[in-house]
């Protein structure tokens, strides 16, 4: 005889509910659960002192071998201020390509207020969509307030200090070779910035710096400076040196110091290095492959006097086998 069960709508929704009766649904996959010995411990701790020390040996060798030259800081107290002459003795040969910076100290491009007040569809090209840039949205031409071009905090605070140099050496004295073409990056010129003419009705290029800030398509020294960086005191690549630097050498900069920095306590210097296949000098990564390495070789130390002064015996594996399904050793 047989018997038809009902089920309620309850009831089946219920069982639906329920998971696929599956390996992995019901966590019964198989799972490897090592059971470490002291000697395997002490090898694992070994062989990872042993890597990082090399990485870390690799790393700062590769630091080491970066040439870099900073110059003393400079100020300047207002807009126009004053010619500054640097000569920078080359003690070391520099390989080109050369890479030029200018420093800055005490300036932060971090701050919420001043990295917002930017309008990226302004920077690709697009008019209009400038709320963003509060509070320099715009500026006042001849009693009429037309919006800025760029428009931003960001924009009319850029770096214009411009530079001259010169390479010395015993048969006189010659222009340096170098010009700031791929100091941006290649996505930024691609895809983010997109120069247009500006309509003089309503737009002006001219803000409270007295000058435009963005001249063209190619202007990557505008590019460079509307990355924002993270820290009070930063370095910005400016002009790609594309000659050898020889030892003995001497490279005279002249510096149109217009860029005030006084009123807020900065600095400013100038920076040269080569570059390694790890990037510039800093010795930071290989100090610190370093000492995670000598304390996992410490720690492999320690358990092994531990190991061979005081060994604590192992129990009998082969008891867990039977029912965790642990293979013996």
């Amino acid at each position: 005889m047989r018997f038809r069960v009902d089920m309620s709508d309850q009831d089946q929704k219920i069982q639906s509910k329920r998971p696929h009766d599956g390996a992995f649904k019901q966590q019964k996959l198989k799972a490897w659960q090592p059971l470490l010995t002291p000697w395997q411990v002490i090898g694992t701790f070994a062989a990872i002192g042993a890597i990082f020390l090399a990485l870390g040996g690799v790393c700062y060798a590769a630091s080491e071998s970066v040439v870099e030259i900073q110059t003393p800081a400079y100020q300047a107290m207002n807009f126009n201020d004053t010619i500054v002459g640097f000569e920078i003795e080359i003690q070391e040969d520099m390989s080109a390509p050369v890479y030029f910076y200018y420093k800055l100290h005490k300036f932060h491009q971090n701050h919420r207020r001043y990295v917002k007040s930017r309008s990226d569809p302004q920077l690709r090209g697009l008019q209009g969509q400038t709320a963003d840039c509060d509070p320099l949205e715009d500026w006042e031409v001849d009693g009429e307030a037309k919006t800025l071009y760029p428009c931003g905090l960001i924009a009319h605070s850029k770096f214009n200090d411009t530079f001259s140099a010169d390479i010395c050496d015993d048969n006189g004295c010659r222009p340096l070779h170098w010009n700031s073409t791929g100091i941006a990056w290649a996505s930024d010129m691609d895809k983010k910035f997109k120069y247009r003419a500006l309509n003089p009705e309503e737009e002006t290029a001219v803000g409270p710096s007295g000058f435009p800030v963005w001249t063209s398509d190619d202007d990557e020294e505008f590019v460079v400076w509307m990355r924002t960086a993270g820290l009070p005191t930063f370095t910005k690549l400016h002009r790609i040196i594309h000659q050898d630097l020889k030892k003995g050498q001497t490279l005279s900069l002249n510096i149109s110091n217009v860029f005030p920095v006084a009123s807020f306590g900065g600095k400013k210097s100038l920076v040269l290095t080569t570059m390694s296949w790890l990037g510039g000098k800093n010795s930071f990564l290989g100090i610190a492959y370093f000492v995670v390495g000598g304390a996992a070789m410490l720690l492999a130390l320690i358990f092994l006097i531990k190991h061979v002064v005081a060994p604590r015996p192992l129990g009998d594996l082969n008891y867990l086998a039977a029912k965790s399904g642990v293979a013996s050793r």
